[in-house]
C-alpha cells in the first residue's frame, strides 16, 4: 500500500472494510483464474481507476502504519 499498489484482495469483511474505506483496491468473490485476470485487465486498462486507487493507497498509508495500529492493538489488549 505504501508503494501506491493497488490491493487485490478476496472479499473477506477484513479485507473489505479496509478497501471500502479507503478505496485501495479491489476485492475477489471468487477465486478464480478468469476473476483475477478480468481484475487486473480492468486495472491496466481504465488509467482513470489504476490512478485514483493508487492515490488512495498512499493517503491510506499514512493512517494504517504500526504505530497507529500499535495503539488500538494495546488498547485491545489492556495494556
Amino acid at each position: 500500500m505504501q508503494w501506491g499498489i493497488p490491493s487485490v484482495n478476496m472479499n473477506f469483511p477484513e479485507y473489505a472494510s479496509i478497501i471500502e474505506k479507503y478505496g485501495c483496491g479491489v476485492l475477489l468473490n471468487d477465486l478464480t483464474e478468469s476473476q483475477i485476470i478480468e481484475i487486473i485487465q480492468q486495472l491496466l486498462n481504465d488509467k482513470d481507476l489504476y490512478l485514483t486507487i493508487q492515490r488512495n493507497c498512499i493517503k491510506a498509508s499514512e493512517s494504517l502504519i504500526w504505530e497507529n495500529e500499535a495503539i488500538v492493538f494495546t488498547e485491545k489488549l489492556d495494556f
